[in-house]
């Protein structure tokens, strides 16, 4: 998709990731991978990860709950608040709750 519409002016990585992932949804398809974007990116930079793309198995496991795209929602949502958040802080942002041990 980026090679068909990315070159068109003021299209942007993200422009091609919501038409990407809308027609995905369309046709019953999520992402298997969290894409790392705009403010996504600058979310999983404060967690240690760069590129492109992150596999969830990556991240952790406080993530591990979430869908690709609901974890590539939250890194973009709540990038400033992820500057430096412990794992813990990280399970209760993502609703998780602590264990018991």
């Amino acid at each position: 998709m980026q090679q068909k519409i990315g070159q068109i002016g003021g299209v942007g990585v993200l422009a091609v990731y919501d038409i990407a992932h809308r027609l995905g949804a369309f046709r019953g398809k999520e992402p298997k991978l969290v894409y790392l974007h705009s403010g996504s990116a600058e979310g999983a930079a404060l967690l240690g990860f760069t590129g492109p793309t992150v596999d969830k198995k990556e991240l952790p496991e406080a993530f591990s709950p979430l869908t690709c795209a609901e974890i590539e929602d939250f890194l973009c949502i709540y990038k400033k608040q992820l500057v430096g958040k412990s794992l813990a802080e990280l399970k209760s942002m993502c609703f998780m709750p602590e264990d018991d041990e």
